[in-house]
């Protein structure tokens, strides 16, 4: 996709709200993740992998229902076409629920097909960035993402990272780059909640299934009153 200057219209906008972020820790590898860690090894949507433009990232969401269908249990089911899946709570092991909240506004660009409309000039460009932003085409978004940061660091514009609206819930996926943000940029309004153990967490998480029009379900021939992660 061109990216000249004069076929893009990269205009941050500043935001100041709650990110709801769903982290792993510890990690298989034994290491603890903290509330406002960033990931350096990520490969998700619109991640920044290349040699020549790499930083680490945080996924989080103006709701918990968006940072819960960024969850690797969650995307699991993304596509399966039943509305009734299998999600026992043992799949949410070592993943906890926080709140941040930036402490300065972060200048995210708009990645939804609205925003996009705003920031290529051209219909075509934009049905392909369209199709770029979609679930099955991670490095096909991980590519769209380098160039448009490039091309904002060229015109000496700020992108702290992407916002997108979430196609399971109502709200928005946030993407956030170190560089050039830092964790002093976020502060933690709630503290971790374990999404395994605490008695709040499955009524997020069937909330966060009815949003995508999903339930849960047992496995057939499981008894109705058994624990299925007993």
């Amino acid at each position: 996709m061109p990216t000249g200057s004069r076929r893009w219209h990269i205009d941050p906008e500043a935001f100041t709200g709650d990110l709801y972020r769903v982290f792993k820790t510890p990690l298989d590898s034994g290491r603890d993740v903290a509330p406002r860690d960033f990931n350096p090894y990520s490969a998700g949507r619109c991640a920044l992998t290349g040699a020549k433009l790499q930083a680490a990232a945080c996924y989080a969401g103006t709701t918990s229902g968006c940072a819960l269908w960024e969850t690797l249990p969650f995307r699991s089911i993304v596509g399966t076409g039943q509305p009734g899946v299998y999600l026992p709570t043992r799949s949410f092991e070592r993943l906890y629920l926080t709140t941040l909240s930036p402490i300065t506004p972060l200048w995210l660009v708009d990645c939804s097909p609205l925003g996009l409309r705003r920031l290529l000039l051209t219909e075509r460009a934009v049905e392909t960035a369209i199709t770029f932003m979609s679930h099955k085409n991670k490095i096909a978004s991980q590519r769209f993402a380098g160039r448009l940061v490039r091309q904002a660091a060229r015109e000496g514009i700020q992108v702290d990272g992407l916002r997108w609206r979430s196609r399971q819930c109502d709200g928005d996926v946030i993407l956030l780059y170190q560089p050039p943000v830092v964790e002093a940029t976020l502060r933690v309004l709630t503290a971790p909640i374990s999404l395994q153990t605490h008695p709040y967490a499955d009524a997020l998480i069937d909330a966060a299934l009815a949003e995508g029009k999903r339930f849960r379900i047992k496995p057939t021939g499981l008894d109705p009153c058994e624990d299925d992660d007993s």
